[in-house]
């Protein structure tokens, strides 16, 4: 009779857990959506910063980090224009292009290939926040039915909106110290060209 009363208790726990996850899933889906930061780590060249008072609660937001926005444009323009001696570069030349001329992470470290490939891929950068894309236990990618989009964020895009990186892939060249071998193609860089940012910090 024990084992029965405590196996119905646990059921009862699990079944209350998944339901408390589903309202805080939803409660943090909708702040998503509301343009609202849930609390994770911001971008580079974001902070985070107080937006309205709610009761106890104080919503927050993202907000363009001046020390770092400067970094992620330079990530933008060399991979859509190079460094004026050779063209467009890939993820490990811009890569190896930041190391050697010490420009560090906000870590002050330095920079590694898939923080340069999240920077050209993440649609933040040009005002598109994506929440709830991975599940929490698995880290399996969910539908995109699932994913949130967040409105109104300050957009660090490139200001080159007539450059093209899919016409300019074929022109990469090699320099000294820097193997500019290619990567995936990177879409997010046609969506920066054909939208013109909403904020100006140039």
């Amino acid at each position: 009779m024990h084992v029965m009363m405590r196996q119905i208790m646990a059921l009862f726990d699990e079944y209350q857990s998944k339901e408390n996850a589903k309202h805080v899933l939803r409660a943090m889906s909708e702040n998503a959506r509301r343009g609202f930061w849930n609390g994770a780590l911001p971008p580079i060249g974001y902070r985070i910063v107080a937006a309205e008072q709610r009761g106890a609660k104080t919503k927050k937001k993202l907000e363009i980090d001046r020390l770092h926005a400067d970094t992620v444009r330079m990530i933008y323009r060399l991979f859509l224009e190079g460094d004026g001696v050779s063209g467009p570069m890939g993820v490990k030349s811009i890569t190896c292009y930041l190391n050697e001329r010490r420009t560090f992470t906000r870590d002050g470290g330095r920079w590694g290939l898939a923080q340069i490939h999240s920077i050209l891929t993440r649609t933040t950068y040009i005002g598109e926040h994506k929440f709830n894309k991975r599940s929490h236990k698995d880290r399996e990618r969910k539908p995109e039915s699932d994913v949130v989009t967040g409105a109104g964020r300050p957009e660090i895009s490139s200001p080159h909106g007539d450059a093209d990186p899919r016409h300019q892939r074929s022109h990469r060249s090699n320099s000294s110290g820097c193997n500019r071998r290619l990567g995936p193609h990177v879409s997010l860089l046609g969506k920066v060209n054909s939208q013109k940012p909403a904020y100006t910090f140039f």
